[in-house]
């Protein structure tokens, strides 16, 4: 019985075989999927390019022209004086792949600094 034992024991306690003969293997991170973008209707948006694009409105056929483009894309935005976007913010130029003007981020504006309401500390006057 405690031969059993001490058998079974040491199965647990040595190394295994097959990890010792193994080379190593580097595991490296898997990169992050592109971050999905929220579009939506009354937005604005940075380009590729670093355009402003918008406000979206919803996209209408019989104002904007075709809803589809030569890949085969579906309209669902549009954008005065650039032209249409699908739901995942790619401008339908016609053809597959990235655009300059994809959107790639929301757009925010500049923080605007009020001057005259940053308090200022006076200078301390010493008489002499």
């Amino acid at each position: 019985m405690k031969r059993r034992i001490k058998l079974a024991l040491s199965a647990f306690t040595k190394p295994p075989l097959a990890a010792c003969a193994a080379p190593h293997i580097e595991v490296r991170p898997r990169p992050l999927p592109p971050r999905t973008l929220y579009i939506a209707t009354g937005r604005t948006y940075r380009a590729r390019n670093g355009a402003r694009i918008g406000p979206l409105r919803p996209f209408r056929d019989e104002e904007d022209g075709h809803h589809k483009d030569r890949a085969g894309r579906s309209a669902w935005f549009y954008a005065e004086g650039i032209g249409p976007y699908d739901r995942f913010g790619h401008f339908l130029s016609g053809q597959a792949g990235e655009s300059p003007l994809d959107c790639v981020g929301e757009w925010k504006p500049a923080q605007i600094f009020a001057f005259d309401q940053i308090p200022v500390e006076q200078p301390s006057r010493t008489s002499h």
